[in-house]
């Protein structure tokens, strides 16, 4: 808990930083865009708002909720939004292959077991406990190509072949009703989520970070202007 508040801290001081440099390069917009996930990492804008950080520079924050990391970089490259808190990396990869220099990166993850986003939970009563047990299951994802892409990865690691996973791509709201009902069999799932059903009971653990497991410590999310 420590580490993520840490974390959370060092992230609001680089929003700040950020949008003195947004305001000195923007003197006579007042609003800034901030396109945004329903994720962990997407809190400190909502901390600055809340503590009237945006007033303080004389700024109108615009917050706009999307469902994807492709989604973000696409309201992005459309020129809807200014700041990205939280992506994924590999849409900004790619995007930077197609059209370089096209957005700056200002802060990246730096996730292992301790401090990850992500974790895979089953209900209960689920008879899965290990990722072997997932081979040829239904498993709920994070919408978008680098979540699926990821697990793949991790499974081919693991020894469970990709193609007998059904991956079904959920937003966050309808995770945890998907995996209650039997929709899915598993979740990977980001904070809050995995929290909020491990705390609330019903749900638990079977196994931690993918990210972290793939890459240690794993630069996966990026924020970027």
């Amino acid at each position: 808990m420590r580490s993520r508040l840490w974390a959370i801290g060092a992230a609001v001081i680089l929003f700040l930083a950020l949008f003195g440099f947004w305001k000195s390069a923007h003197k006579e917009v007042g609003e800034v865009r901030i396109a945004y996930l329903q994720i962990i990492p997407s809190l400190p804008v909502f901390i600055a708002q809340e503590q009237g950080l945006f007033d303080k520079e004389n700024l109108r924050l615009k917050a706009i909720a999307v469902g994807s990391s492709n989604d973000l970089v696409n309201t992005m490259v459309a020129g809807q939004a200014d700041i990205l808190p939280a992506t994924s990396l590999v849409p900004i990869i790619h995007l930077e292959i197609q059209s370089p220099g096209r957005v700056r990166i200002f802060s990246h993850s730096r996730m292992n077991e301790a401090n990850a986003l992500d974790k895979i939970i089953v209900r209960d009563s689920s008879p899965l406990h290990t990722v072997e047990d997932l081979q040829g299951k239904k498993v709920g994802v994070f919408p978008g190509t680098a979540p699926s892409h990821m697990l793949s990865a991790f499974f081919k690691k693991h020894g469970v072949d990709p193609a007998s996973v059904s991956m079904l791509q959920l937003p966050p709201q309808a995770q945890l009703s998907s995996l209650e009902s039997g929709a899915v069999d598993a979740l990977f799932a980001y904070e809050p989520v995995t929290t909020t059903a491990l705390v609330h009971g019903g749900y638990r653990q079977l196994f931690g970070s993918v990210y972290a497991d793939l890459l240690n410590p794993c630069p996966i999310g990026a924020s970027v202007i």
